[in-house]
C-alpha cells in the first residue's frame, strides 16, 4: 500500500457518457477529480500539440475568470473559482512548471480516487496506453460501449452543431465524409474493435473495465463501477443528460447506410463479450443522446 490515490483513465468511447461517468466520480465522496474533464495529456506531448493544448487552456481560463468576475449568484461563486484555480494549475503542467501527477493529486488529501476522462486516448498506441498504466502504483482503465448508430450520430451531430450553420447540411458533410473512407474522427472512435484490441493488450484484465453504456445507467451497473474502482458505491442521477447536444432525426438511409458501415463492430462485439443488449439488436427510430 503506498498511501497514493487509485487512477483512473476514462478512456472512452466518445459520445458514450463520459461526461456522465466524471459528473457522478467528481460529486462521489471517495473521489477527487479536477474540474479539466478532458486533459489531453497523453495524446497531446509533441511541441505543437502541447501548444495547442495551452492555446485552448489559455481561453478557457479567461472566459471563466470573465464569468467569475460577473457572478453574483453566491451558489455559483465557488465552482466557478474552484474551476478558475484548476485551469491556471493544468496551464502550470502543460508549461512544465507542475507535474500530471501532481495536478490530479492536488487537493485530493484521503481521496481513493483521481480521474482524467480523456475519450481520446482509447486511438492511442499500445505503447502508450501501457505507459500510461506505468503512471502510478495503482492504475484503472474504463471503456464505454454505446449502441453504433446511436453513438455515431451523436457524433455527427456535436461535429455539426460545432461548425456552424444549418444542422441538416452540416450534419450530412460529417456524416458522408465518416462513410467515405477518408482520414474522419468519427469514423475513428467508433472503432470499437481497435480499442478493445489495444487496451486488451496494453492493460491486465483485473485493472480494465469494458461497461456498456445501457448497464452503467442502472444501480447494479454503477455498483459494479464502483467495486471495481475501489470505492463506496453511490447514489446516481440517472434522469440527467450530459452533452446530450441538438436534436435532430436520421433518415432512413442514413439509419441503413450507418447500420450497413458499423456491422464489423457490432459482430466484434457479440463475438467478444457473446451478447449484445437489447438497444443493440434493434436500433431503435429516432437516434437521440
Amino acid at each position: 500500500m503506498t498511501g497514493k490515490p487509485t487512477y483512473l483513465f476514462g478512456v472512452g468511447a466518445t459520445k458514450a457518457g463520459t461526461s456522465w461517468l466524471y459528473r457522478y466520480l467528481a460529486g462521489h465522496p471517495d473521489c477527487h477529480l479536477r474540474a479539466v474533464k478532458e486533459l489531453h495529456w497523453f495524446n497531446a506531448a509533441g511541441p505543437r500539440q502541447r501548444a495547442h493544448r495551452i492555446a485552448v487552456e489559455t481561453a478557457r481560463l479567461e472566459r471563466l475568470t470573465a464569468e467569475l468576475g460577473a457572478e453574483t449568484r453566491v451558489w455559483r461563486l465557488a465552482s466557478l473559482a474552484r474551476s478558475v484555480a484548476d485551469v491556471g494549475d493544468w496551464l502550470r503542467v502543460l508549461r512544465g512548471e507542475q507535474s500530471y501527477q501532481d495536478y490530479l493529486e492536488r487537493g485530493a488529501e484521503g481521496a481513493k480516487l483521481v480521474g482524467d476522462i480523456t475519450p481520446a486516448y482509447a486511438s492511442l498506441p499500445v505503447e502508450k496506453l501501457q505507459a500510461m498504466g506505468a503512471s502510478a502504483p495503482e492504475c484503472r482503465f474504463v471503456y464505454l460501449l454505446r449502441e453504433p448508430v446511436a453513438r455515431f450520430w451523436s457524433h455527427v451531430r456535436m461535429l455539426a452543431t460545432r461548425a456552424g450553420g444549418d444542422l441538416k447540411t452540416q450534419a450530412q458533410v460529417v456524416f458522408d465524409r465518416a462513410l467515405s473512407g477518408e482520414k474522419s474522427d468519427v469514423a475513428e472512435r467508433s472503432d470499437y474493435r481497435g480499442a478493445i484490441t489495444r487496451l486488451r493488450d496494453a492493460v491486465a484484465p483485473s485493472k480494465l473495465l469494458i461497461l456498456f453504456q445501457d448497464e452503467l445507467f442502472s444501480g447494479p451497473g454503477v455498483a459494479r463501477l464502483c467495486a471495481f474502482l475501489g470505492i463506496r458505491s453511490h447514489e446516481a442521477d440517472f434522469s440527467a443528460r450530459v452533452h446530450e447536444g441538438r436534436a435532430l432525426e436520421m433518415t432512413a438511409e442514413q439509419r441503413l447506410r450507418a447500420r450497413a458501415f458499423l456491422q464489423s463492430q457490432y459482430d466484434f462485439v457479440a463475438s467478444a463479450f457473446g451478447t449484445l443488449p437489447a438497444s443493440w439488436r434493434a436500433t431503435s427510430d429516432g437516434v437521440t443522446g
